[in-house]
């Protein structure tokens, strides 16, 4: 695991003193997806699993390596995206090429990644819904007056991860077109999602069928 230096002290002093208000802890939340445009739009799907559920993810930039992004606010800042507070995150109709993890937003906390953006990247190819991964965010030094702070990223490769985040994908899916690869492919991974969120998904389908 290598060192990504925080490029914003004034902003993680901002998200130190917020947490003293904080109003968590925070949870999964569903989203709403916009539907598939075309059978060649891609679907990519992760998590920045953050240490505390006192952190409130507020945004995720996903990147298409060499382009270069502008626009007003954070929506200029990456690719159309869907964030949960608990940092997983679902982008919809992406064109096929390479993409990185160029930064994220927790509460007023910027962490720009620079070049090691590149060490976390996916090629996305045309018509698939594709999992970037699950990575854990590392605590490192705090910035100071004088220093900038350093968190890590570690990938989580445990199946039950992908499967909880699958999970959350499918119900963000819903009465779309995406949600019939994303179930699809959710069918692999149920084994390994928590007694209690397989009940509650049999009761949906219990609720559906009537």
């Amino acid at each position: 695991m290598k060192k990504i230096y925080k490029y914003s002290t004034v902003l993680l002093l901002l998200s130190l003193l917020g947490a003293c208000a904080a109003r968590g802890p925070y949870k999964e939340r569903i989203v709403r997806v916009r539907d598939m445009k075309n059978n060649q739009s891609s679907l990519v799907y992760g998590q920045i699993v953050m240490p505390s559920d006192m952190w409130y993810m507020e945004h995720v930039m996903l990147q298409r390596v060499g382009k270069v992004y502008v626009g007003m606010g954070l929506r200029g800042t990456s690719e159309p995206i869907y964030v949960s507070p608990d940092g997983k995150f679902v982008c919809v109709n992406i064109k096929p090429g390479k993409y990185m993890l160029s930064g994220f937003l927790i509460g007023s906390n910027m962490s720009h990644l620079g070049k090691q953006a590149l060490n976390y990247t996916i090629e996305v190819k045309p018509g698939k819904s594709q999992y970037f991964g699950a990575l854990k965010y590392i605590e490192g030094k705090q910035a100071g007056a004088f220093r900038m702070g350093t968190f890590g990223l570690e990938y989580d490769k445990t199946k039950a991860r992908h499967a909880e985040i699958l999970n959350w994908v499918s119900k963000s899916t819903v009465n779309t077109k995406w949600q019939g690869p994303v179930n699809k492919k959710l069918k692999k991974y149920k084994r390994y999602l928590p007694k209690e969120v397989k009940q509650e998904g049999k009761k949906m389908e219990t609720k559906k069928k009537k």
